[in-house]
Formats: structure tokens, sequence, C-alpha cells
């Protein structure tokens, strides 16, 4: 199993040149995640995350939902805007600051999710 394999300890590393569409795949496949590598050769994409997604597949931690999102300049996040469930986004540091990142965080019930995209990946949102 292709999410089975690729998560470890938390973290799930794609491999070379490869896309999710979280729009194409069934919930619940990928779960426990609290970072994304992307970083591998070429050019990777996780494209229409939804807030569903995120919390699906997110670690919960007491309302919490915190993941983020490594790679490079080659790399696309792509979120997806639902009625209701808007993500908004601002720039900040790592804690070191060493790292820029794009938070883009939403909100649903008593849940918070905050994703935190590794600059310089193209991110956005989608219609």
């Amino acid at each position: 199993d292709f999410a089975k394999n690729a998560l470890e300890n938390g973290k799930f590393t794609l491999g070379k040149e490869v896309d999710i569409d979280f729009s194409k795949i069934g919930n619940g496949d990928i779960k426990g995640v609290s970072k994304i590598d992307l970083g591998a050769e070429g050019e990777n994409k996780l494209l229409n995350l939804t807030l569903k997604d995120v919390m699906d597949m997110g670690k919960n931690d007491n309302g919490k939902i915190d993941l983020t999102i490594l790679g490079g300049a080659d790399d696309k996040v792509t979120f997806k805007n639902e009625i209701g469930k808007e993500w908004s986004s601002n720039v900040v540091n790592d804690d070191k600051g060493n790292k820029l990142y794009t938070e883009w965080s939403n909100t649903t019930g008593d849940t918070t999710v905050t994703v935190k995209v590794e600059q310089p990946i193209s991110d956005g949102i989608t219609n």
C-alpha cells in the first residue's frame, strides 16, 4: 500500500515526480501525518486539499491539527475552498528564523487546522 509505505513517524515522503489530487482519493487513506516532504527530485504536487482532507490525514492534538509541507521551487500545493470553510494565509518564519512558510489556516467547530507550506513551494487556492 503506497500510503502506508510512504509514512514513517508521522512524516509522509513523496517519491520523484508524484502528484496527489485529494479530490480523487478516498478519505482516510492517508492518516496520522504531521509532515509531508515533497523534496524528492522533480516536480511533486498536492492538489485540491480541503479542510476535511487535512482533518482526516492530520494528527489531532486536543482540537489542533498542525501539518508542515516541505519542498522546493518545483513543487506545488493547492487548497480548495468550500462554502463556509475557506482558507486564509499569512507568511511566517520557523521558530529558528531560518525558513519562511506560508501558513494556511481554517477552523471548523472546535478544531483549528494550520498547514505550513515551505517557501518557495508554489501554493494557492483552487476553485
